[in-house]
């Protein structure tokens, strides 16, 4: 589950309050991977796409 705002996770600063498009998207990718039994996911994004947010 995909929380409405990024500021809802722990340890995000209230800043964060929205989701842009492809960052949802891309959460929801690796999501589904995560539930079909995949370990090790690897994410190549430009910079300031909002990597950081996809580890926590």
């Amino acid at each position: 589950m995909i929380p409405e705002s990024p500021n809802m996770l722990e340890h995000i600063p209230e800043d964060f309050k929205y989701w842009r498009k492809y960052q949802q998207e891309k959460i929801a990718e690796i999501l589904g991977h995560i539930s079909n039994g995949k370990k090790i996911i690897v994410l190549n994004a430009p910079t300031g796409a909002g990597k950081s947010l996809y580890n926590i």
